[in-house]
């Protein structure tokens, strides 16, 4: 009998053993979502969700968090326990403006370990049909005549709208009227009615009103021309050099995730990104599919939130 318990005991570490050498991922991952579902957001995280569910043969679950302009949804994904069974899949402001706006935020950029960038969107300038300001030239002159006194609608201040508008007025050294709004349809409500004479939005949420001729474009804030509004110039050709506010998506993990994790997640993310299927489904939605590894998303987030620093602080926007 002596010889009993040492054989259960090896038995059992034996019996153990396979459930710590599992593959990851080996049950399901969350993937937490900070916006409410149904909009564009949600659906690319959906999309991504999905495709990776589809090639990992495990269940990849969206959870909505959305509130207090991400930053509810992302404090819960960097509380997480950094074992790649949760991800947070989000935009550009949660990592390149909220941390800037909110200094009691309870999450920061380096909160998380960066796996890559999934897709990119570009903004526009608008105005209303009948405007006189057809052009960037335009916008400026006017605001120089009349300082302070040429408005602009956003979804709210530290929005990326705001920061758009206040980094373009500080690179042509005029300034602009904020009127902030509670999101994007009273904003392009307002300007239709005149109420303002400039919005700032992303080309998803424009192209409809533009293309019915109910606004007007005046540049597009890119390096190329939007998919969705070809005939667009952009500010730089326009005279305001790497003037470039990409609303892309990304997808991060809480800090410290296990390095093989990591790189599993960033190949498979990579190859989701670029299946043909995929990037046709972001097209749709207004996107291109725009591939960016960990290392290039967290030094491009680490650029954006410097250079969105000196546009909060000039124009003051805490």
């Amino acid at each position: 009998m002596r010889y009993l318990f040492p054989a259960i005991a090896v038995a059992g570490i034996c019996a153990f053993q396979p459930s710590f050498a599992q593959p990851y991922p080996a049950r399901p991952v969350t993937v937490v979502v900070p916006v409410p579902a149904g909009g564009t957001g949600d659906t690319i995280a959906r999309l991504i969700a999905a495709q990776l569910q589809e090639r990992l043969h495990q269940p990849f679950v969206v959870d909505n968090r959305p509130g207090a302009n991400t930053t509810i949804g992302a404090t819960f994904a960097a509380r997480a326990r950094a074992d790649g069974y949760t991800l947070l899949v989000t935009g550009a402001p949660t990592f390149t403006i909220n941390p800037l706006i909110y200094p009691n935020a309870r999450y920061s950029a380096a909160s998380f370990d960066y796996l890559g960038i999934v897709a990119a969107m570009p903004m526009v300038m608008l105005t209303y049909p009948g405007s006189p300001l057809k052009t960037v030239a335009d916008v400026v002159a006017a605001a120089r005549k009349e300082p302070g006194g040429l408005s602009y609608g956003s979804f709210g201040s530290g929005s990326m709208p705001n920061i758009i508008a206040e980094s373009f007025a500080l690179k042509t050294g005029i300034t602009l009227l904020h009127v902030p709004f509670q999101g994007s349809a009273p904003s392009l409500t307002a300007l239709m009615g005149k109420q303002t004479a400039l919005a700032v939005d992303s080309v998803v949420a424009a192209a409809p009103f533009i293309q019915s001729g109910a606004l007007v474009p005046i540049a597009v804030a890119s390096r190329q021309h939007a998919a969705l509004l070809p005939q667009v110039p952009t500010f730089i050709e326009q005279g305001v050099p790497d003037f470039v506010f990409d609303n892309w998506v990304g997808v991060v993990a809480p800090k410290g995730l296990p390095a093989d994790v990591s790189a599993r997640l960033e190949a498979e993310l990579k190859a989701v990104v670029q299946a043909p299927e995929v990037q046709k489904k972001l097209g749709a939605l207004g996107f291109s599919a725009s591939w960016q590894d960990g290392a290039a998303f967290q030094r491009r987030a680490s650029a954006e939130m410097a250079q969105n620093a000196t546009v909060v602080e000039k124009a003051k926007l805490k």
